[in-house]
């Protein structure tokens, strides 16, 4: 996924921003359901049991926080976006949000037992701050965990879109430069980042996710709308390249065709540390 070319004003946590602001109708029609298939792991290795304090950052509408209130968790979760905040109230009235940026939290030292944060480290425009806040607010003892996504070869959602851009349009768009997408992929970064931000690291497990979407269009559109940064980066192909590459993931979609539903893996990578 491209960090975005130097041209742009505007800065990447804006931009951010603006998009969760705006999609969240479509990241919870298309992509919860995805998301939703790592919570139990996650919480499991973070040993969350009932009476345990967890702090929730990226919290978007409250995937994990919803099922970890429903655990027997005092739970808070965090979001910079009002508008996901918005939809996580609706979703689970009896559960704690907070508006907040995850890189300056609001909450005293030695707060918290557990902080999940599921799916939300390539969102962050300077991840290192938030995992140093997430350890200054844990009690020593405490735990953190975070998922990402695979390499587009193991997340083959990915690897079919984005292999569509390369091959009929362009990565190269007009979009604020960032961390890169895969960055902790690669779970030796993921590992050294931990340990520089003080956890020792604890554990690393690969989740075999299927998302499971009703047609090739919703798999199309789970990416156009549903998505920070890869829907602005196929809004931003000429004409010619979108329709082609439009065509080519419909028909790449469709080879996941089973009993009328597109099923297709999604590898997810779970990473936990603990706090001295």
């Amino acid at each position: 996924m491209p960090a975005g070319n130097k041209e742009s004003e505007e800065s990447f946590r804006d931009f951010e921003h603006g998009r969760w602001e705006s999609a969240v109708g479509a990241y919870h029609q298309y992509w919860e359901t995805l998301t939703h298939q790592s919570v139990e792991a996650l919480l499991g290795d973070l040993k969350a049991f009932p009476g345990k304090r967890l702090l929730d950052l990226a919290t978007g509408t409250g995937t994990v926080a919803g099922p970890a209130f429903s655990r027997g968790l005092e739970v808070i979760g965090v979001d910079f976006s009002r508008v996901m905040l918005e939809q996580a109230r609706t979703l689970h009235p009896r559960v704690e949000f907070a508006q907040a940026d995850a890189s300056d939290l609001p909450f005293p030292d030695h707060d918290f037992d557990a902080v999940t944060i599921n799916f939300g480290m390539l969102h962050f425009e300077d991840p290192e701050p938030v995992l140093r806040e997430a350890h200054r607010v844990l009690r020593p003892g405490g735990r953190l965990g975070f998922t990402v996504w695979g390499t587009p070869r193991q997340s083959l959602g990915f690897g079919v879109v984005y292999g569509a851009i390369e091959s009929y349009g362009t990565l190269d768009v007009h979009l604020p430069p960032g961390p890169p997408f895969f960055r902790f992929s690669d779970s030796e970064e993921a590992g050294r980042v931990l340990i520089e931000s003080g956890f020792v690291t604890s554990r690393t497990r690969s989740l075999p996710l299927t998302w499971d979407l009703p047609s090739p269009e919703d798999f199309f559109r789970a990416f156009c709308e549903g998505t920070a940064q890869t829907g602005p980066t196929l809004w931003a192909q000429t004409t010619d390249a979108f329709n082609a590459i439009q065509t080519s993931v419909l028909k790449a979609a469709a080879s996941y065709l089973i009993e009328g539903r597109v099923k297709i893996p999604m590898t997810a990578l779970l990473y936990s540390g603990l706090r001295p």
